[in-house]
């Protein structure tokens, strides 16, 4: 865990740095949109099972960067001044899980109890961004195209039900491949790198609305509640999340 801690320092750094920083520009944020999980669920390689399992997503972001009216033409780091921003955010994460592919949709029993099986979990993310805009914001363009990178903490919750009855009570309702230390239904904490882009459009000095896209990986196979041990499922889980937000200046 020494490069987590490692990562959560230099963020934190930056963004006292940024916060404790005089001429400063301040923005609140508002987003919410839909996310597509990659999970244990599924078939390998089969694009249903990666990308139908769609969820929601809601949050709050904070903006903190130079005010470039203010920035003086001489000074060292007027690039980073014009184009960087620290952004932290917290947001909540909702998905529901199914089998599909060949082997759920077979007429063996083992194909019965993975159609039959239902997971979901919630998540909390709390991190930061570093955003990078690709034009100046001294230009003041309507709209503003942006790639970012970041960490996260991560909190999650997974679930896990059976259309067939109460496994907890007869765990042979499920696959002869979760029996074995394959589920994971605890509360949990872990980490993920965030990668994402998109544009702002400025209706005012004030007001803009964002539309955002951002891939997220976590540092844990546990996120979905199951952690079987089969080659088909030993990569970590990790989302597309794409949402619609609106930004308010706030100085």
């Amino acid at each position: 865990m020494k490069i987590n801690n490692f990562l959560i320092s230099i963020f934190f750094i930056l963004f006292l740095s940024f916060s404790h920083a005089q001429k400063m520009n301040h923005e609140l944020g508002v987003f919410a949109g839909a996310i597509s999980m990659q999970t244990d669920y599924g078939q390998r390689n089969h694009f249903p099972s990666s990308y139908a399992n769609v969820g929601v997503g809601v949050g709050l972001s904070y903006y903190i960067g130079w005010d470039v009216k203010k920035v003086k033409w001489n000074d060292r780091i007027t690039y980073i001044k014009n184009h960087m921003k620290f952004k932290a955010e917290f947001s909540y994460m909702s998905d529901n899980f199914i089998h599909r592919g060949k082997y759920a949709d077979g007429h063996s029993y083992n194909s019965v109890k993975l159609a039959a099986m239902k997971g979901s979990t919630k998540i909390f993310n709390i991190g930061g961004q570093l955003e990078y805009s690709l034009f100046s914001f001294s230009d003041f363009r309507k709209w503003e195209p942006y790639i970012s990178g970041g960490y996260f903490y991560v909190s999650f919750d997974p679930d896990l039900e059976t259309s067939l009855g109460d496994w907890r009570q007869n765990p042979s309702l499920l696959p002869n491949v979760y029996l074995n230390d394959g589920i994971f239904l605890e509360k949990d904490n872990t980490t993920a790198f965030v990668f994402g882009g998109g544009t702002k459009y400025r209706m005012n000095e004030k007001f803009a609305v964002v539309f955002d896209l951002k891939w997220q990986r976590f540092l844990s196979n546990k996120v979905d509640g199951l952690d079987p041990k089969i080659d088909a499922n030993k990569y970590r889980e990790w989302l597309f999340f794409f949402n619609v937000g609106a930004i308010f200046k706030l100085n």
